[in-house]
């Protein structure tokens, strides 16, 4: 009901819809010790809501791209002028964590490349969504805040001092977190059919 506020918080947390389309970025940044750039790989998601007219846009973490590494015109899949075919994207980044948890609730793995540059495949499935702690994250931003006292403090402190604080209100502070897919509710239509929405209402698959 619209009349209440859904429990959890957190953007797309808790929410049923469908994913609309996907489009990578990257961006230059310039290296710590002032000596050079690095270059990061990133993922626009789009989102269509149930009940939205619009779909929203969230953004997740792929690591980095390196020397011949490179982003398709159109958006959609990773190159690589070397030759080489293995992945780009490390396990550990926030589009892997994702796209694990797709897989983890019913979506083939089979339906991707073996080396994990295109995820087309994902576009029109329905799914539920949430949002889980990044736990590495917030340990590592926990001992860089604290210094030299993150060597004599607990898990609990680092997770506490790494917390995000918000920008417009400093007594605010928040989880760093990750986009994953808790249930896979229905799957695209035959593409022959011209469409890619999910219309089916039964459940491939929901977390225990």
């Amino acid at each position: 009901m619209a009349l209440f506020k859904r429990t959890g918080g957190g953007f797309l947390n808790g929410v049923d819809g469908t994913i609309a389309g996907y489009k990578f970025d990257e961006k230059t940044f310039e290296n710590n010790d002032g000596k050079g750039t690095h270059r990061k790989l990133s993922m626009e998601l789009q989102v269509k809501q149930d009940g939205a007219d619009e779909p929203v846009v969230t953004y997740m973490d792929g690591g980095f791209l390196y020397d011949g590494q490179a982003i398709s015109e159109d958006g959609q899949s990773l190159t690589d002028e070397q030759g080489d075919d293995t992945p780009i994207i490390k396990e550990d980044t926030d589009i892997a964590v994702f796209v694990g948890s797709l897989i983890e609730r019913g979506i083939p793995e089979s339906d991707f490349p073996t080396n994990g540059r295109d995820f087309s495949a994902m576009v029109g499935w329905r799914v539920t969504f949430a949002r889980e702690m990044n736990k590495e994250r917030q340990l590592a931003a926990g001992r860089k805040k604290l210094g030299v006292k993150a060597k004599g403090a607990s898990e609990e402190e680092l997770l506490k001092a790494g917390r995000r604080q918000d920008k417009n209100d400093k007594t605010k502070f928040y989880n760093h977190d990750r986009l994953i897919v808790t249930a896979v509710l229905a799957k695209p239509e035959d593409a022959k059919g011209g469409k890619k929405a999910a219309t089916k209402t039964a459940a491939l698959a929901k977390v225990n």
